[in-house]
């Protein structure tokens, strides 16, 4: 970072002036410096992050019957729980049951498209 090295540099030139002030103002800036570089990670990693859950919910394919979503990329097609996934976002495959009804094993979620 162009800027950190420069607050460093004349960190290190107000200390070799033996100017108390200026050389903490200096650090002060420094650390400040390292405080905005990391929070311009974070946020954009989050901003990554919301674009991949965007991109993502795009691609879900909901049914009128609300037994089961699909992904439009998925070629094997494979349901997937909608509770598990408005909650948490999580892919979590439904397993048929008894007469035609679907279950999930991680919320118990249980739906007939037929009914």
């Amino acid at each position: 970072m162009a800027l950190y090295d420069f607050l460093r540099d004349a960190a290190s030139a107000a200390q070799k002036a033996k100017n108390v002030e200026l050389f903490q103002a200096l650090l002060d800036a420094q650390q400040q410096a390292l405080e905005l570089q990391t929070e311009n990670v974070e946020l954009r990693k989050t901003i990554e992050e919301l674009q991949d859950s965007k991109a993502l919910e795009e691609k879900v394919v909901r049914y009128e019957h609300g037994a089961f979503i699909t992904f439009r990329d998925d070629e094997r097609n494979i349901q997937y729980c909608p509770s598990c996934w408005g909650t948490d976002m999580k892919r979590i495959q439904m397993k048929r049951w008894i007469c035609e009804t679907f279950k999930c094993h991680a919320c118990g979620n249980e739906t007939n498209p037929r009914m």
